[in-house]
């Protein structure tokens, strides 16, 4: 259970934090949610039936209580009834003329309906959904909000709510933010476990406790809209970060409509795709692979279905997944994603990837249908699931992941997942508690056209950008756990005979182990106890003690001969797969003229 602190609650009275004097001043403002205007005016006995001080907005009463004593707090089951409480009905939201009687933008946001009127709901004044599991800026509620609370910051219809009046606070829009990057689940904690950022503390409460996070599925396509591939399932245990990659059979050659496939190619054709994870991945990719059904030899009893009413059952991966039923894949055992069940997927140190289907380095991605181009994808065959998850939590969960592909007729401009490789752990060796940059060049093929762009490092890459040769920088980015997928419109084109006005410089600064005031940050250095299983480091700097000093053993460390308080445990920055180590990936999608 979380409670609120009583630094935020919303009772007047004295005040002894600085933050509640706004707080105080925002709950007696009119506020509305995603519809471009209020049904009615807001008249003064609507703004008293919002922010009731012993009702937090709701006539029906339930609001946040008054703490009793020092450090008390008000409790909440789960992050979404936070949300609620301190949000919605805090800041009038659920108002009779607002979104509770009058359904304003016909959303209700009361607390018996405001989940279902909210999540994967499709927003009146656009057309986006108002929530948008596992990201904020494709959900119509957060991007109203942060219109406010960060004007000029976002473009949407109509007018930032609340309506003329001050916005929320920017903990308060954060914590919006992080509940709905974290599949914006109905029950249990939204906290990011890396960051050890919470729902609850941002919207001032108590300590609440980490807790696996299943997303709402995402729904199935029209069957004349596109197709959707149901991932094998695994089980994610407590306390652990892996990487594996997992062959699956399918088989869609029935289900696509004939103007989007050539079944001598053994293809279709599809422009946009969305993907859904549960909130412990860390990334996604959907390898394609040249094993036809037919071609499948050797021990096939290891594959079973992966979820559904026949999960666990044998499977026969020649006949597609058809022994498993709606919902479910056959698929092979996990393995090690350079190797394994999925040999022939994944690179060597140097090698080339296999085509990518689909990349998404966060819970959630939608990459929308761009003019003129297509990709394709195998109407039947084995694909390869490599997935990068950690759960650090201390339960047990199942991670779940769904992705949906969009038929297109137009095949102008073949669209193509460029991953550029060729410094792939440039900054392996990195010592402890330093901050360097490191460059890599690109060479974009004649005639090609770049339309997306992103970047790939681990935990240590605190930012990283791309120039152009005659353009200057045209991507940067901050995070390395939702990194920007930039969208150009119009392309990028590449037509120069002169190859370096072709030629991209990409950087990456990795911090490894320093504060933003360059202090050591023993929290964020490589160390040789915090590395996952099978992996190891060889420390060579103190993060108890004489910290950030050169080490060899722990009582190199000590602050006195035989003090016993030092800790031999920094290492550089290692080279690998694992959130730990490091990598230095440019993404680039590529229009190439269609074959």
């Amino acid at each position: 259970m979380m409670r609120r602190s009583s630094c935020g609650d919303r009772i007047p009275g004295p005040i002894e934090c600085p933050a509640t004097v706004a707080l105080l001043v925002v709950q007696m403002l009119w506020a509305c949610g995603d519809d471009p205007q209020p049904a009615s005016a807001p008249t003064e006995a609507g703004r008293d039936a919002g922010v009731r001080p012993d009702a937090g907005g709701n006539d029906a009463g339930g609001g946040p209580q008054t703490p009793e004593g020092p450090g008390a707090c008000d409790e909440f089951d789960s992050s979404f009834q936070a949300i609620q409480r301190v949000i919605f009905e805090g800041h009038g939201c659920t108002a009779a003329a607002c979104h509770g009687e009058q359904r304003a933008g016909d959303l209700d946001l009361r607390p018996d309906t405001a989940y279902e009127n909210l999540v994967d709901a499709a927003a009146s004044g656009s057309g986006l959904a108002r929530v948008q599991p596992g990201t904020a800026t494709e959900s119509y509620l957060y991007l109203k909000l942060a219109a406010a609370t960060e004007p000029g910051s976002v473009e949407i219809a109509g007018s930032p709510m609340p309506v003329g009046q001050s916005a929320l606070s920017a903990s308060e829009l954060a914590a919006v933010q992080l509940w709905i990057k974290k599949g914006a689940p109905e029950t249990g904690y939204a906290a990011d476990a890396i960051t050890g950022q919470d729902v609850g503390s941002l919207l001032d409460a108590c300590a609440q406790p980490v807790e696996p996070v299943t997303v709402t599925p995402l729904e199935a396509p029209a069957e004349d809209e596109g197709i959707q591939f149901v991932l094998p399932s695994y089980v994610l245990k407590s306390g652990t970060e892996v990487e594996n990659c997992t062959a699956l059979a399918y088989d869609f050659a029935d289900k696509v409509p004939a103007r989007f496939k050539d079944e001598a190619r053994n293809v279709m054709f599809v422009n946009g795709a969305r993907v859904r994870q549960d909130a412990q991945s860390h990334h996604l990719v959907l390898y394609n692979h040249t094993d036809d059904l037919e071609g499948l030899t050797g021990d096939l009893s290891t594959w079973t279905c992966r979820a559904g009413d026949h999960d666990g059952s044998p499977c026969d991966p020649r006949k597609g997944s058809l022994d498993c039923g709606d919902g479910s894949v056959c698929a092979d055992v996990p393995g090690p994603p350079f190797g394994g069940a999925c040999s022939g997927f994944m690179p060597s140190d140097t090698g080339d990837f296999s085509p990518q289907l689909a990349n998404t380095q966060a819970p959630q991605e939608y990459i929308p249908p761009i003019d003129g181009v297509y990709w394709e994808v195998p109407l039947r065959g084995v694909l390869g699931f490599n997935s990068h998850a950690f759960n650090l939590t201390e339960q047990d969960t199942v991670l779940h992941a769904r992705v949906n592909f969009y038929f297109t007729e137009n095949l102008e401009r073949k669209l193509v997942p460029v991953n550029v490789i060729d410094d792939l752990y440039i900054a392996a060796g990195q010592p402890p508690f330093t901050r360097k940059t490191y460059c890599g060049e690109y060479t974009v093929p004649r005639g090609d056209s770049i339309t997306v762009m992103t970047f790939h490092t681990h935990r240590r890459g605190e930012h990283s950008w791309v120039n152009h040769p005659s353009l200057g920088m045209i991507y940067e980015n901050f995070d390395y756990n939702d990194p920007l997928y930039k969208h150009f419109d119009p392309w990028l084109d590449f037509d120069s005979p002169d190859p370096a006005e072709r030629t991209l410089e990409y950087c990456a600064t990795y911090n490894n182990g320093l504060t933003l005031d360059d202090e050591p940050d023993i929290g964020l250095v490589t160390r040789a106890s915090r590395m996952p299983e099978g992996r190891s480091c060889d420390p060579v700097a103190c993060v108890a003690g004489k910290i950030a000093e050169p080490c060899a053993e722990d009582e190199d460390c000590d602050t006195a001969e035989g003090a016993g308080d030092g800790s031999c445990d920094a290492c550089p920055i290692t080279r690998g797969t694992s959130t730990e180590d490091e990598m230095f990936v440019l993404m680039p999608w590529q229009a190439k003229p269609a074959e």
